[in-house]
């Protein structure tokens, strides 16, 4: 028989085991899926393209002293002179790029703001990772974090450029330091 009229050897045949090609081809396949994705088959970035302009909060009316979320009243402190908590920070992103936060202000991931459920909007503060040494000042203008958290010790929500700096974007949380500021650092 001619070489050219020889079937193609079957995998088992080349050297191959069929398992191993399979597996390739699989995860060959899943990455090129997610490839026209981007980032954002893992919730971050997708569609996001950069920093949305400053929208300043509407100095018409205050902001309550108290609020409620999820059936759970929060009440806000009336100075964040003195104030220091340590505990865990989580970050948020682009689910809520572009919306409008606790202060007024359009949320931007891009710019280093932070979520809190007590401190006074806004208010600088600077945000230490304990394990890492990292330090970032951030304002916060937000308030939250409000996800589940059986052991309750997640105290500050970070944007997207703030957890870059500590380096906890991928990790998600890191304990840390937070410190009100005295001086208008952010």
């Amino acid at each position: 028989m001619p070489a050219w009229s020889k079937a193609p050897p079957r995998s088992h045949e080349s050297g191959a085991r069929p398992g191993r090609v399979r597996a390739r081809a699989v995860t060959l396949g899943f990455f090129l899926a997610l490839a026209p994705a981007g980032c954002s088959a893992f919730g971050y970035p997708g569609g996001v393209s950069g920093p949305l302009p400053a929208s300043p909060p509407s100095p018409d009316e205050p902001l309550p002293s108290t609020y409620v979320v999820r059936g759970v009243r929060y009440t806000t402190l009336a100075s964040s002179e003195g104030f220091r908590d340590v505990g865990i920070a989580s970050w948020y992103g682009e689910p809520f790029h572009g919306q409008p936060t606790a202060s007024g202000e359009v949320y931007d991931m891009y710019a280093l703001t932070a979520a809190h459920r007590s401190l006074p909007l806004p208010t600088c503060v600077e945000v230490r990772r304990l394990d890492e040494d990292r330090t970032v000042v951030v304002r916060v203008n937000d308030r939250g974090p409000f996800v589940f958290d059986p052991r309750g010790d997640r105290i500050i929500d970070l944007s997207y450029s703030a957890a870059m700096a500590l380096d906890l974007v991928w990790l998600g949380t890191a304990e840390v330091e937070i410190r009100a500021l005295d001086d208008e650092r952010c």
